[in-house]
């Protein structure tokens, strides 16, 4: 996945769930879902929460 065709803050999201299984490497993310995610702002505890997770 070339992660250079996205603004860094999608950049940023997309490597972090990439690192934890969530998102196939070689695969294409759903439009909709990059769509959501130009419009966060990156934070890791704001990945936890998305994905319901507590530390």
């Amino acid at each position: 996945m070339d992660l250079s065709i996205y603004p860094t803050n999608v950049q940023e999201f997309l490597s972090e769930f990439i690192k934890r299984g969530i998102i196939d490497p070689n695969g294409v993310p759903d439009k909709t879902f990059i769509n959501f995610l130009y419009t966060q702002r990156f934070d890791k505890d704001y990945i936890d929460a998305i994905l319901y997770r507590k530390r």
